[in-house]
């Protein structure tokens, strides 16, 4: 990767975690497909899931973009900070926000009739 590339990463990186975004004009066209990905993104048990390679090469068929493998790498490091601050953000919110939160991990070992309970 080059250089220009490192650093508009840096940038586009910094937008998605930002309350107000500043997206650098050479971006714009990534921002613009991560926006698009980003709506149609799936939710599952454990929260918002990451977009998957199968669903940014559909997209780009589907849209008739031009999606370069730098492409590719921008936007998973865009969506894997969104995810991060995603997480951080619901670990952070309290009891007193009015939102009950789980722990993130159980601190009881797995046992057959846990599985069985849970599935």
């Amino acid at each position: 990767m080059t250089r220009a590339t490192d650093r508009l990463e840096r940038q586009l990186v910094a937008a998605v975690v930002s309350d107000r975004p500043q997206v650098p004009e050479a971006g714009r066209l990534v921002w613009q497909w991560f926006g698009a990905l980003h709506r149609r993104r799936s939710f599952g048990m454990t929260g918002p899931q990451p977009i998957s390679h199968a669903e940014m090469e559909a997209f780009a068929r589907v849209e008739r973009l031009p999606l370069q493998p730098h492409h590719a790498q921008l936007l998973r490091a865009m969506d894997d900070a969104w995810l991060d601050h995603a997480r951080d953000s619901l670990a952070n919110r309290s009891a007193e926000d009015g939102v009950k939160t789980l722990p993130p991990a159980s601190t009881h070992a797995i046992s057959a009739d846990l599985f069985d309970a849970v599935f």
